[in-house]
């Protein structure tokens, strides 16, 4: 019993700072490391020492986890902060991939997963978005809105933006400026 003690906490210690090496903040863990030692040590049988340790892999998943979902919030936000700054350019999610240094295949489904859409229907929205506000200045033609946020073709930023709100840009335009 006492050589799978030493074993389990000797496996919890390494574990704790193989992750602060993998650049976790493991502070919360740290300073619980010495309390997770001491109730392995004080453990008098193998399904309390089962018990013991299910506890605190469970407390150390939970604090990886929620540090991954940070840092996966994070990575969204760059994109939609990407998308916002840089909306009117020809955006590609694989060169975003490449600024970001990730794989364009993983960071299309992560992307999908954390933002609760694809990366082109979040970057028609803001797009469409933008072009209400421009729509609103009749000294704008609407070839001209269309370019401004990114369409080369006027039929098709036409055809996005009646899909997206339930009417032509033309149409937007005389209901909010009362033409």
């Amino acid at each position: 019993v006492f050589s799978l003690k030493k074993l389990i906490e000797n496996i919890i210690y390494n574990s704790i700072n193989l992750l602060q090496k993998l650049r976790f903040n493991m502070s919360t863990l740290n300073i619980l490391k010495l309390k997770y030692l001491k109730s392995i040590e004080d453990t008098t049988s193998v399904s309390s020492l089962i018990e013991v340790v299910t506890s605190i892999l469970n407390e150390i998943f939970d604090e990886v986890n929620l540090q991954a979902d940070r840092k996966n919030i994070i990575i969204v936000q760059k994109i939609f902060s990407y998308i916002e700054q840089n909306y009117q350019e020809q955006i590609y999610l694989s060169t975003i991939a490449e600024k970001l240094h990730l794989n364009y295949h993983y960071l299309s489904s992560y992307f999908n997963n954390y933002a609760k859409e694809s990366f082109p229907d979040c970057l028609n929205r803001v797009r469409i978005s933008k072009a209400k506000e421009f729509l609103e200045d009749p000294t704008i033609s609407i070839s001209e809105v269309s370019e401004l946020v990114g369409y080369s073709d006027q039929s098709y930023f036409g055809k996005v933006f009646k899909k997206s709100t339930g009417c032509s840009p033309s149409s937007y335009r005389k209901k909010h400026l009362n033409i």
